[in-house]
C-alpha cells in the first residue's frame, strides 16, 4: 500500500470517529451559578386591557343648591262680585246690616225687617 492511500484510509477514520465524537452528546454539566440581578427597569410596561363595564351604581353626588327665587308673577285681573246669585245673610235682630254689593238678591233671615233690604230681596221672620 501507498503512503497516500493510507493517509486517505486513517483521514476517513478520523473523520468517522469526530462525526460519532459529535453525533452522540455527553451528560450534561452542573449548572453554572446565578448571575447577579439586574437594576430596576424605569421604562413601564404595556398597558392592560381596559376592566369591563361596572353594573353597580357609584354613590349618590352632592346635593346642588337651591336656585334664586323667582319674581313675583303680574298680578291678576280686577275680580268682581256676581250679580246673578241670591246670597243668605242671618242678621238676626240687627235691622241694619248691611246688604252684600253686586248680588242680584238678598234672603233675609231674621227677626227685625231689613233696613238694607233691596227690591227683589225676600225676608224670613223667624219672629214669628
Amino acid at each position: 500500500m501507498s503512503n497516500a492511500f493510507t493517509d486517505l484510509m486513517i483521514a476517513r477514520k478520523l473523520e468517522k470517529i469526530k462525526a460519532e465524537l459529535v453525533a452522540t452528546p455527553g451528560p450534561a454539566g452542573p449548572a453554572g451559578p446565578a448571575g447577579p440581578a439586574g437594576a430596576a427597569s424605569t421604562v413601564p410596561g404595556p398597558q392592560g386591557p381596559a376592566g369591563a363595564a361596572s353594573t353597580v351604581p357609584g354613590p349618590a353626588g352632592p346635593a346642588g343648591s337651591p336656585g334664586a327665587t323667582g319674581a313675583a308673577g303680574p298680578a291678576g285681573p280686577a275680580g268682581t262680585a256676581p250679580s246673578n246669585v241670591i246670597v243668605t245673610v242671618s242678621h238676626g235682630a240687627d235691622a241694619n246690616v248691611a246688604r252684600p254689593s253686586g248680588v242680584a238678591a238678598v234672603y233675609w233671615i231674621g227677626s227685625v225687617q231689613p233696613a238694607n233690604a233691596a227690591t227683589y230681596d225676600l225676608f224670613f221672620n223667624t219672629a214669628g
